[in-house]
């Protein structure tokens, strides 16, 4: 994961989520569809990953 230009200001720098944006977008592109049609759909789990930094 990059630093945001505001974590650089932030001392100590915070421990965040990494999450997989790009499989986020194909999900949604998979299911809002089916979901705006009126099917039901299965919940999507993807994995995070915590990324501990100094705040930690």
């Amino acid at each position: 994961m990059r630093r945001q230009p505001r974590d650089r200001r932030v001392s100590p720098a915070p421990t965040t989520i990494r999450q997989p944006w790009d499989r986020i977008g194909a999900a949604m592109v998979r299911v809002l569809p089916a979901q705006i049609g009126g099917e039901e759909t299965a919940a999507v789990i993807l994995p995070t990953e915590s990324v501990k930094r100094a705040s930690a």
